[in-house]
């Protein structure tokens, strides 16, 4: 597991710098992290259905899910990947890259208050999210009871899925920092109505599982824009170009944050005497539906308190990236208001 999750790092950080470098425009970022986040999520529902397809037979076990999620894998992969690499090229820029120096690029993202904002956001919303996904199955069994937790996860990524494309369009019209909050509020508010769910409720649950998985493309393709846009910000302060820096920085917060909300519920629940395999009363139930709901609206909205301040819109970046064009080309070029100590 831990060469996978190398593994997966090791593509994904290149994956998403390259992603960033495709346009310096604004809104165009935002539909390029869209489709990107489209396919991801798709492969999500993919990955969803084939358990389901597997265990519809009888005799089946994980060990047939795992052969059939690493066949279809080892299949479609290398497909994909020829196709990228194949007819999508990476643009060529005329800021120079730099070595790599911890010190300077430390004391450099300290000073960028917009990726600030990002990161903080990013790593509460991530151990709101794992934090609650980590407790959704012994919740939704337990204290819902739903039979078939599989079938809520297709239509929590379903809509995920479809979601995608309007949460960019959204984010075209009121800028990608105010999309993001409005669906952490969404969030915020999902997450303390699963609290007064009551057994047998299954009916609500996936409702509002769907909710949550509505807002699901925001948090998925609004903070990689919005990093995408704070490099900026670094390349006209340092000229260089470290995409891939931020996304680095990006990727570890949210590591932190897969860390903290998959052992932090676990060593809660057992604290208030949950136990996963045997009997549980009514205390332990309580404190679980607790544990679902509270703290992980609590942490979301830090989230969105982190996001509030916020102001590198679109406006500023159209400045900011005229002020990178004509530094690009030679011309002298004065550093926009905004990014005035």
């Amino acid at each position: 597991m831990s060469l996978v999750y190398l593994g997966y790092t090791t593509l994904q950080l290149p994956y998403n710098a390259w992603g960033a470098e495709l346009s310096p425009d604004y809104h165009v970022r935002t539909r390029i992290t869209a489709s990107a986040k489209f396919f991801d999520t798709t492969g999500l529902v993919i990955a969803t259905i084939i358990p389901a397809v597997v265990l519809s037979k009888a005799g089946s076990s994980a060990g047939d899910i795992m052969d059939a999620l690493s066949l279809f894998f080892l299949f479609s992969l290398p497909i994909c990947a020829a196709i990228a690499f194949t007819f999508v090229p990476e643009p060529e820029h005329h800021v120079a890259n730099s070595k790599f120096e911890p010190g300077k690029v430390i004391t450099l993202m300290a000073g960028n208050k917009s990726f600030a904002l990002v990161t903080v956001a990013v790593f509460a919303a991530t151990v709101a999210e794992v934090f609650r996904q980590t407790v959704t199955v012994f919740f939704a069994t337990q204290v819902i009871g739903v039979e078939n937790i599989g079938t809520v996860y297709v239509f929590y990524f379903a809509v995920a899925l479809a979601m995608i494309p309007v949460w960019g369009w959204i984010a075209g019209r009121m800028q990608k920092h105010r999309a993001l909050i409005v669906a952490l509020l969404i969030i915020f508010a999902s997450n303390i109505g699963m609290f007064f769910l009551q057994y047998g409720q299954t009916t609500m649950f996936t409702i509002l599982a769907m909710i949550k998985g509505a807002c699901y493309g925001a948090l998925a393709l609004l903070p990689g824009a919005m990093i995408a846009d704070c490099a900026d910000v670094d390349t006209a302060h340092s000229g260089e170009r470290r995409q891939g820096l931020f996304f680095a920085v990006n990727a570890m917060v949210q590591k932190l944050g897969f860390a903290l909300g998959q052992g932090v519920p676990l060593i809660l629940l057992s604290l208030v005497g949950f136990d996963a395999a045997g009997q549980n009363g009514p205390d332990e139930l309580f404190w679980l539906s607790v544990l679902y709901s509270i703290p992980t609206a609590l942490i979301v909205l830090l989230a969105i308190l982190a996001l509030l301040p916020y102001s590198l819109t679109a406006e500023r970046h159209t400045e900011l990236r005229a002020y990178l064009g004509l530094r690009e080309s030679g011309e002298d070029a004065e550093l926009p208001d905004f990014l005035k100590p």
